[in-house]
């Protein structure tokens, strides 16, 4: 049975249209009218309808959503009439509800006769009659125009308080990572050995990471909101603790509870992410992980300033931006929850209350996936620096600067990643990404200069970060009862998995070298490779 193409209905809440009907010729849709008893057609020719007392042309039939991002634009008025969003979303829930099952016509134009100005419209009817109004009213498309049109203009905005969540998201990881930069300096300070300094580490890891399924688990039966301020004001308050103690019992109580702050912040704010985010998953999980991508970026060089260029004390920068930010969290949440009680009630409205269900069996294939990728994560971040130094003769600040360009490139390749997968699907990016990433990593371990090394980093960074967004985005959408809980496993244990194996290729390397240990880069991720084909996509996840 051939599948009937919906053209992206799907995301306006459309599932499960009778038939489709895109851009029919005039001719086609008076004739169409005709059948289906919409009108007749007059002496002169043309289509004659009776459309009722509300036609939409009206101005008083006419109103305009006031929301705070627009409401001091429009100069309100007999002609601009406000209408609460909440009672808009009652209303396009009964819409979309009435439309199920029915016949859609759908045309696909454009406004604006400047090229430069010009936004695409895709409008939906449920009669032919109405479907040839929009024809005389728009500029039709040409055939390429329609072959190409893409995706309409408008229909795909991200919500802005994915933002907010991003700058969390930052707030919490800028701290998580400046802990390992601290460590030579609390050698010193406390005539650590490196076994109590790794200690630390691994106990900030630990909590950071393990902890995340389990408080995803816990907020997936009862929803702990506050977890996402608390997470970012204790991850900051106890960094900056550190520069006012030389006590090792107090170091490592505070390297447990900046890691804990993290897992605290992590499943909460991706799953209401995941909520807030409509139809464009991909693109806000990217935008979400991205803070944290910068913040693992700028938090090493903020601690390292602080500990050996300037003054210890200037950690206090940590407490003041977190606090700060968690205060902005806490007073924007009540309206974020307010909207994701919108959308559940809109979503039951459209399409009833459906049981969501857990596909154990594609998450665990997905994990294996993770585990992968985890362990390419964590082997780039551990020994990048090493590998420039010893294998490639280059300085320690030249090794640093490798990281940072991969960490870079990272940002960037995650973002993008979200938005592609938003287009081409969630699975099918991260299969391409992870393919990839097996000839990068085997080229960047065989480089033999640092320019070899620096062009090889370029394909690493983008093709280990690309697939980020789409895992966690499948993630989620395999264990739809229990999306903290993916969060947590996607966020943290991942990363702990990949941390407690670079040991390991420590070991390796002090008994086979570096370049003979990093082999198991691409070894890594060709296993991931071959999993990512046994993922499927989901039905609910493009």
């Amino acid at each position: 049975m051939k599948k009937m193409k919906t053209f992206g209905l799907k995301k306006l809440g459309l599932f499960n249209p009778k038939e489709v009907y895109r851009n029919l010729t005039p001719t086609k849709l008076i004739e169409m009218a005709i059948q289906r008893g919409e009108g007749v057609l007059s002496s002169t020719g043309a289509l004659s309808v009776t459309t009722g007392k509300y036609t939409g042309r009206s101005p008083e039939d006419k109103f305009v959503v006031d929301t705070p991002d627009i409401h001091n634009k429009i100069a309100w008025g007999s002609v601009n009439k406000p209408i609460e969003k909440e009672k808009f979303d009652l209303i396009y829930g009964k819409l979309i509800s009435y439309l199920q099952n029915r016949e859609i016509f759908i045309f696909d134009g454009l406004a604006g006769a400047d090229p430069t100005c010009r936004k695409k419209f895709r409008i939906v009817n449920e009669m032919a009659s109405q479907n040839l109004f929009i024809h005389q009213l728009l500029i039709r498309p040409t055939e390429d125009e329609l072959n190409n049109y893409g995706k309409e203009d408008f229909m795909n905005r991200m919500n802005p308080y994915v933002y907010m969540f991003s700058l969390g998201h930052f707030s919490v990881d800028w701290a998580q990572s400046a802990f390992p930069a601290l460590l030579p300096y609390f050698i010193t300070l406390c005539s650590l050995s490196y076994r109590d300094a790794t200690a630390l580490l691994f106990a900030n890891i630990l909590l950071a990471s393990v902890t995340q399924p389990i408080l995803g688990y816990y907020s997936d039966k009862v929803s702990k909101p506050w977890f996402i301020p608390f997470g970012v004001l204790l991850s900051g308050l106890s960094l900056t603790a550190l520069a006012f103690t030389d006590n090792y019992s107090v170091i490592f109580i505070c390297s447990m509870l900046s890691g804990l702050g993290s897992s605290i912040y992590h499943p909460e704010a991706a799953r209401m992410v995941n909520e807030i985010s409509g139809a464009v998953k991909g693109k806000a999980m990217g935008t979400f992980s991205v803070g944290g991508s910068v913040g693992f970026a700028v938090g090493p060089i903020i601690a390292g300033l602080c500990a050996y260029a300037f003054d210890i004390h200037g950690l206090a920068v940590f407490a003041v931006v977190n606090t700060g930010l968690a205060l902005f969290l806490y007073h924007h949440l009540p309206k974020v929850l307010a909207q994701i009680d919108r959308n559940e009630i809109v979503e039951e409205t459209v399409t009833g209350r459906i049981e969501k269900r857990n596909d154990w069996s594609s998450f665990s294939r997905l994990t294996v996936v993770i585990f992968a990728r985890s362990i390419s994560f964590a082997v780039c971040n551990a020994f990048i620096p090493l590998f420039w130094v010893k294998v490639l003769g280059r300085t320690p600040s030249e090794g640093s600067l490798a990281l940072s360009l991969l960490f870079a490139i990272g940002v960037v390749g995650t973002y993008v990643g979200g938005l592609i997968a938003d287009r081409t699907g969630f699975v099918k990016v991260m299969r391409v990404a992870i393919t990839l990433m097996v000839p990068a990593m085997y080229f960047f371990v065989h480089s033999t200069t640092a320019l070899e090394g620096a062009l090889f980093i370029v394909p690493v960074g983008l093709t280990l970060f690309a697939p980020y967004s789409a895992i966690v985005v499948l993630g989620q959408t395999f264990l739809g009862k229990n999306v903290g809980f993916a969060s947590g496993v996607t966020l943290g244990l991942s990363i702990t998995i990949g941390g407690l194996l670079t040991p390991l290729v420590g070991w390796a390397a002090d008994i086979w070298g570096i370049p003979t240990a990093l082999q198991v880069l691409w070894i890594c991720a060709a296993i991931g490779a071959i999993f990512t084909f046994s993922v499927r996509e989901p039905k609910d996840a493009a």
